[in-house]
């Protein structure tokens, strides 16, 4: 009996994260519980949504899921905002014109199915983003990739106990671009904010469906050691970065919970992004 309490202490203690990692929190920190409503903010072709802040059960429970979603642990979450779309086209293309992100250099070279100078796609999301054009967009729009704890909850309606952005109903062509039925008849990508039933309560769109969206973190296989708080886990560094929503081109799923990697160079039609950035309470 006592060795399994040591293990199971340790086990616990692996789970919890450090304590360096709560550090920076106190209770009743207007980061956590801010005076604030959710809100759209569009500014220079990018419109933000402000999530407050606040706390949720990351990950699935006991019995439920995948093994690289567990344990279900607490993280304190700090207000941000999160681009209401991925990156469109549109959107990417101003950061190439101000010399910040890499065109596609010849448009025979861009792979089969990629939305870059292709004609009537300028509000379809940047897919063929491998992990550093997608940073760098973030880096140039004032914000940085997710982490995954922030886009979680973000997916989840501020970190509500649901299984996809809309709720409960199973997946279809009513709610979100899937990969299966030949991507909803359409063989590619959609326009961002084409299926408005799927959003979230905040009105975020293509949370699940249409391409896959890198996260700030190294993936790891469980969430043991993980942090408490919405910071990037990139310490210890991994060889694959998460991934998250669900693509065309994929059978991963649709399910808020559910985690993918690949290597940080890789690419195809169904990756992008979507950035985050600072909220800051205004004073007054």
């Amino acid at each position: 009996m006592t060795r399994f309490l040591l293990a199971m202490t340790v086990f616990l203690a692996a789970a919890c994260g450090s304590a360096a990692d709560m550090e920076h929190w106190e209770i009743g920190d207007p980061w956590i519980r801010p005076e604030c409503q959710d809100d759209v903010v569009c500014e220079d072709g990018i419109c933000w949504v402000t999530l407050c802040g606040g706390s949720f059960a990351m990950g699935s429970v006991l019995g439920v899921g995948h093994s690289d979603e567990h344990p279900r642990h607490t993280v304190l979450v700090r207000g941000f905002e999160i681009m209401q779309t991925e990156i469109t086209v549109t959107q990417y293309a101003a950061c190439v014109d101000d010399g910040d992100c890499e065109p596609w250099p010849d448009s025979d070279d861009v792979p089969s199915r990629c939305s870059w100078d292709e004609e009537d796609q300028d509000e379809h999301p940047m897919n063929c983003l491998d992990w550093d054009m997608a940073g760098k967009f973030c880096d140039w729009a004032g914000g940085s990739l997710p982490t995954e704890a922030q886009w979680e909850y973000a997916a989840r309606s501020r970190g509500q106990d649901v299984t996809y952005p809309w709720g409960e109903d199973e997946p279809s062509c009513d709610l979100l671009q899937m990969h299966e039925e030949d991507c909803c008849g359409l063989g590619t990508s959609c326009p961002v904010c084409s299926f408005p039933d799927g959003d979230t309560e905040q009105g975020l769109c293509d949370m699940a469906g249409n391409i896959f969206e890198w996260m700030q973190d190294w993936y790891h296989n469980t969430y043991v050691g993980s942090p408490r708080s919405t910071k990037a886990w990139e310490d210890p560094a991994r060889s694959m970065r998460v991934m998250r929503s669900g693509a065309i081109g994929s059978g991963v799923g649709y399910r808020v919970h559910n985690r993918t990697y690949h290597e940080p160079d890789f690419f195809y039609s169904g990756m992008g992004g979507r950035c985050v950035r600072e909220w800051i309470p205004v004073e007054g």
